[in-house]
């Protein structure tokens, strides 16, 4: 998300000088592997760096300009790292851009030769979903191949580009494609109002809004509850308000009561009012994707997941895996969590007498829990019982 790079591409038109046809190459088949589904409809892939055996778990995200890999990861592979004088934006800053260039990727069945990497740090990603983060796949390697994403089965096919016969339901989008590929997204409240948005796989959010939208266009009754929140990101944590959209439409489908964030767009990683929000894949996971980046195209079309609740808990917490334990963090002030007494650095041991041992399981229970909830935990070598009032935003 980050990255800034405008492509531009020239085309030559055919000249046939016979009264033959022109068949189109057919999309050939070069793989498929399975992927890993994290909370928030996050993709994880495993792959390798030629010439390194370590498998490495890397994020399909079309939210993502290019292709990088996690600062500890480069250190530990020994790559060489050159500077630049790019920089990359993110949700919470700005930083310098540094690669490691020309290295191959190597995942199950295809080898991607001389890709550049830039370096980041995903200390706070990897906390986030419980799960080392090595590296993030993005937008240069969706352009050359076609992608198909079956959360059904949980499995990626790759094709070389061609024609291409989509799944007879569904629908087909044609996106504008700069550094990311972009889209109209429809809110509904008491107006309607069309937001051309990032189409991000990558982001474990359902939609994040920038505040200036409703500012300059309020969609929202001037009543509308809010609740403070952090989001983390490239460059570090974010405050954002998390709230309920009465009505959110995506291509011919519409999902009503959808949770969504708003955030004040400091760094102008959206550059409103060129892009008003991030459709995320906590809603995008609903559908069996097809990303046709050559033919600038994508496919959706719904599947098993279609359905799936949204998680309208609010505690006022974030929580994360440090040193493998569940550990609660970043307390909002006046939020249920400060006032049961929690405090940052809490272990989270159980809910309602249900063992916590990892991040999916803690938010599973979360999502389908509401009003006052009991809360193990262990501060300074003793345990704890508190009582947290979940609060249903919906």
């Amino acid at each position: 998300m980050k990255k800034v790079i405008i492509f531009l591409l020239i085309c030559v038109p055919l000249i046939g000088f016979t009264q033959e046809d022109i068949v189109s190459t057919r999309a050939s088949f070069i793989t498929k592997f399975k992927f890993k589904i994290l909370t928030g409809g996050v993709i994880i892939v495993n792959a390798q760096i030629e010439n390194h055996p370590d498998t490495l778990n890397f994020i399909f995200d079309t939210g993502n300009s290019g292709i990088s890999l996690d600062s500890t990861t480069v250190s530990n592979l020994k790559l060489n790292i050159e500077s630049s004088t790019s920089f990359i934006r993110g949700i919470s800053g700005i930083r310098k851009a540094y690669f490691v260039k020309n290295y191959s990727l190597l995942l199950p069945g295809l080898k991607v030769d001389k890709l550049n990497f830039h370096v980041s740090d995903y200390e706070l990603i990897s906390s986030t979903y419980g799960i080392t983060i090595h590296g993030i796949i993005g937008n240069s390697f969706f352009r050359q191949f076609i992608v198909q994403i079956d959360y059904d089965n949980q499995e990626i096919s790759i094709y070389h580009p061609g024609e291409f016969n989509y799944p007879t339901k569904g629908f087909l989008i044609k996106p504008m494609f700069t550094s990311y590929p972009t889209y109209n997204v429809s809110f509904k409240e008491h107006i309607k109002l069309n937001v051309p948005s990032i189409v991000d796989i990558g982001a474990g959010v359902n939609f994040i809004a920038v505040a200036s939208l409703n500012k300059e266009t309020p969609y929202f009754k001037k009543n509308k509850k809010s609740y403070e929140t952090y989001v983390g990101g490239l460059g570090g944590k974010k405050t954002m308000q998390l709230t309920v959209l009465d009505k959110l439409k995506f291509g011919p489908y519409a999902f009503r009561k959808v949770p969504i964030l708003e955030f004040e767009d400091d760094f102008k990683l959206l550059n409103y009012p060129s892009l008003g929000g991030i459709l995320g894949n906590d809603l995008l996971r609903r559908f069996n994707v097809v990303l046709n980046y050559p033919s600038q195209v994508i496919h959706f079309s719904p599947n098993k997941y279609f359905n799936d609740y949204f998680d309208y808990s609010y505690t006022g917490m974030s929580v994360y895996l440090i040193n493998h334990l569940v550990t609660i963090e970043d307390i909002i002030p006046n939020s249920p969590a400060e006032k049961a007494g929690l405090l940052s650095g809490d272990i989270l041991i159980a809910l309602n007498g249900r063992l916590v041992t990892n991040l999916d399981e803690y938010k599973r229970i979360m999502a389908m829990s509401e009003g006052k909830t009991k809360i193990t935990i262990f501060r300074e070598g003793k345990y704890f019982e508190k009582k947290i009032r979940i609060i249903n935003i919906k």
